[in-house]
């Protein structure tokens, strides 16, 4: 098995460790202020392990054209795709969000061919597909916890555009990693995304409610190992994967973090696995496989 394809699969267990911590965090001071938090908290993490690794507290002697397609890629991928998905969560629920997200391989893969040269053979292509349907088949088990929300236009809208956002963040961070380390490319991403936050949270009058949030020694507790997971060593790995392997392929591969979370359900919140879940696992890691091969 490739490091590429081991780096993808690494980040979509960090990408469930995170959802787990940061899902507690979030329902103590809320989701737009974990969001904030957790890619401030990355930035300072990240500069000692920079200084570690690459003998530099931030990424020196960049090329412009790189600089900026990393600080567009952490913009569109933590910024606008986040906005967009956390407000389609309060249109049409995140249930229904996610299973709309599953498109994010399919739109990585277009657009790493459109954009980068990528080509992925019919067997990949097809193993994109099946992961895509099966994580979805396991997202789309019908909850009480989901009645009474209708999938509107604008709720649709909204998770379909933070999908792409997602995919494009991908693709046009993986444009800009010639020559830059991948430590180094999560800096600039995370730290981009974190300085277009002030202005944001400034204009949505959120400052109040980040500064409490950021008072809350229980919800930092596990925001702080989010972060870990997720902005440092996730983001991290998926630089790592997209620069080895084509981007279609490391992001279907990613996107089976609700696969991995499934476990962790079961033993710690009390989920029931269902012949669903059986079925919906067995045709994304079906699909992993082809994928992979």
């Amino acid at each position: 098995m490739s490091t590429g394809i081991l780096a993808a699969l690494g980040t979509a267990v960090c990408w469930a460790a995170c959802s787990f911590t940061f899902e507690v965090a979030g329902k103590r001071i809320g989701s737009y202020s974990v969001t904030v938090i957790r890619l401030f908290l990355g930035f300072l993490m990240l500069i000692p392990v920079s200084w570690v690794l690459n003998g530099t507290l931030f990424p020196r002697g960049v090329p412009a054209n790189n600089l900026m397609l990393l600080s567009v890629s952490g913009l569109v991928g933590f910024v606008f795709a986040d906005l967009c998905l956390f407000s389609a969560f309060v249109r049409i629920s995140a249930r229904i969000t996610m299973v709309i997200y599953t498109t994010v391989p399919l739109m990585t893969g277009l657009l790493g061919w459109a954009f980068l040269g990528e080509t992925l053979s019919i067997q990949q292509w097809g193993g994109i597909l099946l992961t895509s349907a099966g994580v979805a088949f396991v997202l789309t088990q019908t909850s009480g916890q989901d009645r009474g929300w209708v999938l509107t236009r604008t709720g649709f809208t909204l998770a379909l555009l933070g999908s792409l956002g997602q995919a494009a963040g991908l693709v046009i961070g993986k444009a800009g990693l010639e020559g830059v380390s991948s430590i180094g490319a999560t800096q600039i991403r995370v730290t981009a995304a974190a300085l277009a936050f002030i202005p944001v949270t400034l204009v949505m009058r959120r400052t109040a409610r980040i500064v409490e949030g950021a008072g809350n020694v229980r919800a930092m507790k596990f925001l702080t190992l989010g972060t870990i997971a997720g902005p440092v060593i996730g983001v991290t790995l998926s630089m790592t994967a997209v620069r080895l392997i084509p981007a279609g392929v490391a992001a279907t591969l990613i996107s089976m973090t609700p696969i991995f979370l499934m476990i962790p359900s079961a033993l710690f919140a009390g989920h029931r696995l269902t012949m669903r879940d059986a079925i919906g696992t067995a045709g994304a890691v079906l699909g992993g496989i082809l994928v992979a091969g």
